[in-house]
């Protein structure tokens, strides 16, 4: 019986490994960045655009690089909010509420353009 329940849990180690292994190759983060950033344009209702999303499952962080924040349908203006790089750390708990939590946030070469319409 010990010999069974060790190789379950060996079992179930391997595929949380091979899991994560997969959740971290460059197609799979570029993916989650494009889901993301859709879900994000729908919920916020602004174009965001960034050029890199790295993040650690285990230590639920992220980091986008190369943000862009706009107004919809208006690609000629310049984009309300850059940023190099914004990182930030999340609560396990934010895995199972709605509302959007931080542990820590970092914005590094924030920049934002005020404009009026004339």
């Amino acid at each position: 019986m010990k010999k069974k329940a060790r190789r379950i849990i060996v079992f179930a180690v391997l595929c949380l490994g091979l899991l994560s292994l997969f959740l971290h190759l460059p197609f799979v983060r570029k993916a989650v960045l494009d889901r993301a950033l859709g879900a994000a344009e729908r919920r916020f209702g602004f174009a965001i655009e960034a050029s890199s999303l790295r993040y650690n499952l285990f230590r639920l962080e992220f980091t986008l690089n190369g943000i862009s924040l706009r107004r919809p349908g208006e690609p000629d203006l310049p984009p309300l909010l850059t940023a190099e790089r914004i990182h930030a750390r999340v609560p396990v708990l934010l895995l199972f509420g709605k509302k959007i939590h931080f542990k820590e946030l970092n914005v590094q070469g924030p920049k934002i353009t005020i404009f009026r319409d004339e």
